[in-house]
């Protein structure tokens, strides 16, 4: 099993067929928590800034499994266009979003709510509930692949 460290960078994305985790948030212990706690099953990729956003989806997008979301974004500058993007691309319907909100904020939860999220995960982190959340939202969007080609629709995002 890799460790992760406090401070970590996050790793390239290799060509390989691992769906992709995408972090978004400003908060240095994101990658790490996540990374740690879901191990190997997954590429991450850390965004904290919009354009970073957008180069994210313009290399990556059809393998971006789950998108976490750092609540505390809501703080910065860029965050209306931020979320707007997010949803654009398919986030929330395509993609399932997982919140992430420090535990006991209620304003954050209550905003997560209102961006209709898949599920939420608590800051401080816990590395089971991390594991299970995030296996889920990936099996979700890849059923959601499924029941499209069933239904023979064509989504462009």
């Amino acid at each position: 099993n890799k460790v992760v460290v406090f401070g970590e960078k996050v790793p390239p994305v290799l060509n390989d067929e691992k769906p992709i985790v995408l972090i978004c948030g400003e908060d240095p212990q994101l990658y790490p928590a996540i990374a740690f706690a879901y191990g190997e099953s997954a590429a991450f990729v850390s965004v904290t800034s919009f354009e970073e956003l957008k180069n994210c989806f313009d290399k990556y997008r059809k393998r971006i499994s789950v998108i976490c979301l750092d609540m505390q974004k809501k703080a910065m500058e860029d965050s209306d266009e931020f979320y707007k993007f997010i949803l654009e691309q398919g986030g929330g319907k395509i993609i399932p979003i997982v919140a992430v909100c420090k535990e006991g904020d209620l304003n954050h939860i209550r905003q997560a709510l209102n961006l209709e999220v898949y599920d939420i995960l608590y800051i401080p982190p816990q590395i089971d509930v991390i594991q299970r959340r995030l296996s889920s939202a990936i099996f979700y969007k890849n059923n959601q692949w499924l029941k499209v080609e069933k239904v023979g629709a064509l989504i462009l995002y």
